[in-house]
């Protein structure tokens, strides 16, 4: 577990999700403390594939949990089902995707959020020393949130659309040009 710590920890300094806080000069009502989360992840067959340790932070004790929008677009089963179906008949390949530290890349703060954390021991620093969080980590309610406004604006931005029945299928159009029928003049 020492090495998927380590690797959480790379995780939060590569993504830019704090800058360092000395809270003997910064005291602060909007502290929130963490913990580790370890899981052992399997093989369909049982066997040991890999550790993952994520830093999750208390998302409960946010002082700022009432103000935050929180609410994030789910795929609807029909729409996935529908989706599938649209491939098997064109032949299309379906690909799934993990993304490794997704909430960690969320959109940043905006200037009224403010928010100080606890950082593991493992990071080394003394334990006067906080976070004060740039984007939303782990635990924090706003996560998914900030996850989902940083996703779409980058599938818009590659011409997807998203469909009116689901917020989560985006479709790409492409540009057909119809001319309009030549009119005879009479």
């Amino acid at each position: 577990f020492r090495k998927a710590k380590d690797n959480e920890i790379v995780s939060w300094k590569d993504n830019d999700v704090y800058e360092l806080v000395d809270m003997r000069k910064c005291p602060t009502t909007k502290f929130i403390t963490g913990r580790w989360v370890l899981t052992v992840k399997r093989k369909k067959d049982g066997t040991f594939e890999k550790v993952k340790a994520r830093w999750v932070l208390r998302g409960f004790q946010d002082r700022q949990i009432w103000d935050l929008q929180t609410d994030s677009p789910t795929a609807t089963r029909p729409s996935f089902r529908l989706q599938c179906l649209a491939a098997a008949n064109k032949n299309w390949d379906l690909v799934h995707v993990d993304l490794k530290t997704a909430f960690l890349q969320g959109e940043a703060f905006d200037k009224t959020r403010d928010v100080i954390c606890q950082l593991p021991k493992e990071m080394g620093y003394p334990p006067h020393m906080g976070a004060r969080l740039k984007r939303a980590a782990y635990g924090l309610n706003d996560a998914p949130r900030l996850w989902w406004n940083r996703l779409d604006r980058s599938l818009c931005s590659y011409g997807l659309k998203p469909t009116r029945a689901d917020r989560c299928c985006y479709v790409l159009l492409s540009l057909i040009h119809i001319s309009e029928p030549t009119r005879q003049a009479e």
